[in-house]
């Protein structure tokens, strides 16, 4: 598995050198699992507003995998063109084992690609007397380029986990990703193809999808909606989500649906 995440992270590398390197565009912002601006589970470089004093963004995504219902209330606000500060509560009903993410994000000030640190903190169990945390840091980086005549945002994000009570091992969090308009030419910037790889979930705690990553990897796929590009909606971050997390384990799938609205002040 070390060896698997080695490579694609040299992959990640050769592709961040080989393609043409563009500023901050009209890309789709919008939230990942756990709240934070991203991909489904990786980090982008940016956050969810830019060039306002301040951005507000509220989603509601709901993960099925055969009897089980996980329910994700995720929000974040962005803070004069650079903070970004999100939260996120994970409710499984069934198992009394609920989870309290937060994040925050600081984009950096540079132009030829979109950099962020930031750090997420999930206090996990909430519903059980053992309940724990764990601290996550990371870097993550977005550039965009075309893939086949289609605009494309690529991702790359390295970062470390701590866990209550200190303990430490010696891997490293990774993940990368990318965020394909699908079809612009017939459908504008109306659907996006997303993809993230990582070996961390968007919570330390309860998800089996979250579980499998952390012992070999989660592929994480589905398409996004950007209903701002309906006249109607042009002012607001307005975006539905049809997923699946984990798609290539049987036992971990999850099957999602969401959407998170947000506005500027």
């Amino acid at each position: 598995m070390k060896k698997s995440l080695a490579l694609l992270f040299v992959f990640g590398c050769a592709l961040l050198c080989a393609l043409p390197l563009a500023a901050q565009s009209g890309s789709l912002n919008a939230m990942s699992l756990n709240g934070v601006t991203g991909l489904y589970v990786v980090p982008t470089g940016r956050i969810g507003w830019k060039d306002v004093s301040t951005g507000f963004n509220a989603g509601y995504h709901m993960n099925f995998l055969d009897d089980k219902l996980e329910d994700l209330f995720q929000a974040n606000v962005s803070l004069f063109n650079w903070v970004e500060i999100a939260a996120a509560y994970a409710g499984e009903p069934y198992d009394n084992d609920d989870d309290l993410l937060m994040g925050v994000k600081v984009q950096l000030p540079v132009s030829a690609a979109a950099i962020a640190v930031g750090g997420n903190l999930h206090y996990s169990d909430l519903g059980r007397s053992g309940d724990h945390f764990a601290m996550q840091l990371y870097g993550a980086v977005t550039y965009t380029a075309e893939f086949f005549g289609m605009p494309a945002d690529t991702t790359l994000m390295a970062g470390k986990t701590f866990y209550e009570g200190g303990n430490i091992d010696s891997s490293i969090d990774f993940g990368m990703g990318f965020d394909l308009v699908v079809l612009p030419q017939y459908l504008d910037s109306f659907v996006h193809w997303i993809v993230d790889f990582s070996n961390f979930g968007y919570s330390q705690g309860n998800s089996d999808a979250s579980f499998q990553a952390y012992h070999r990897g989660a592929v994480n796929t589905g398409l996004r909606i950007d209903m701002s590009q309906i006249p109607v909606f042009e002012k607001f971050n307005f975006v539905i989500d049809a997923y699946i997390t984990d798609a290539f384990d049987s036992g971990s799938r999850h099957f999602g649906l969401g959407a998170s609205f947000g506005m500027s002040f």
